[in-house]
């Protein structure tokens, strides 16, 4: 019987015949690099929280799908405020001491890069539905953000 169906097929012109279409030599095309930098950064936050949530639900891993939808948005708003501080230089933040008061006119102004302090809030799991850079201790903002 085996010898019947391979017969057939060597008769069966169309099942010997090379694809002439198909190019062997040419080389894979890389993958669109549409992610910029923020995006990856949100991305690992949200995995990050994700995978987190998923282990304290345990078998109820559905119920932990229910949360994806909301650590999307929180993402996409991290991100506009990612881009938003990565337009911004350097700026100069009001630091007050424990009592309330401002400190001495030499203690008084700090450096801070605001984009850099948002990567670091975004990469700390469980934390992006609470975390954010308008929650932040630092008081006295020179550039409030227009969200």
């Amino acid at each position: 019987m085996d010898d019947i169906r391979t017969e057939q097929r060597m008769e069966d012109p169309s099942a010997i015949e090379p694809d002439w279409d198909r190019d062997d030599d040419r080389e894979p095309e890389p993958p669109e690099q549409d992610e910029s930098p923020l995006d990856l950064v949100a991305a690992r936050a949200v995995l990050a929280a994700f995978q987190e949530e998923s282990c304290v639900l345990g078998h109820k891993g559905r119920e932990a799908l229910d949360l994806l939808p909301v650590a999307l948005d929180e993402v996409e708003a991290l991100r506009r405020e990612l881009a938003y501080w990565r337009g911004l230089p350097m700026r100069e933040e009001y630091a007050v001491t424990e009592d309330g008061k401002a400190p001495d006119a030499a203690d008084t102004h700090i450096r801070y890069d605001a984009a850099e302090e948002a990567e670091r809030h975004a990469g700390t799991a469980g934390h992006l539905w609470t975390r954010s850079l308008t929650e932040h201790p630092w008081v006295g903002l020179v550039n409030e953000p227009p969200f």
